[in-house]
């Protein structure tokens, strides 16, 4: 059986040959979490086994410039959270995730990041985003913006309290 992490990155096998073979070595294709083998022409370098205490400054310190969150719009995939918005925001990469309930409720597209939906889409927005760092730097600080005014334990932390005293 395929998992997840493997279907979801083969799915993206044409979208990042496509922008491999447009950039070259303008690019690097960063895969975290996982070690995956299944490109024989895709260049990645893997980055597996981050302690959860150091993920945050790892994720900072690789300077990423985009990140992408490609997801199956299925039920599982409608239940997790738009964590990886969050984290790339903060990190200061420019986001592209799935047209799915967690991007598709946070993302606001075109401007805190953008979300797509079919391969064009996805070779589309990256290789704007790749030529284009002005708008990069634009679109992450408006989702830093929006991430602080609605995620940041000021605001979030009063909110949980007060759901927690009313159970």
């Amino acid at each position: 059986m395929e998992s997840d992490t493997h279907s979801r990155y083969a799915r993206m096998e044409g979208v990042l040959k496509k922008i491999q073979k447009k950039y070259g070595d303008k690019i690097e294709i960063v895969i975290m979490g996982t070690e995956l083998d299944i490109w024989k022409d895709i260049k990645t370098t893997n980055i597996k086994g981050v302690k959860y205490d150091k993920y945050p400054k790892l994720l900072t310190e690789l300077g990423l410039d985009i990140s992408i969150a490609p997801l199956e719009d299925n039920d599982f995939n409608k239940c997790k959270s738009n964590i990886k918005w969050l984290e790339s925001t903060m990190a200061g990469a420019a986001f592209i995730g799935s047209k799915v309930y967690p991007y598709e409720f946070s993302v606001k597209d075109g401007k805190t990041g953008y979300i797509a939906y079919n391969e064009s889409q996805w070779v589309r927005k990256l290789s704007f985003l790749i030529e284009n760092q002005e708008k990069r730097a634009e679109m992450v600080a408006s989702a830093r913006i929006e991430v602080l005014k609605k995620h940041s334990k000021e605001v979030v932390l009063p909110l949980w309290k007060a759901f927690y005293e009313k159970i």
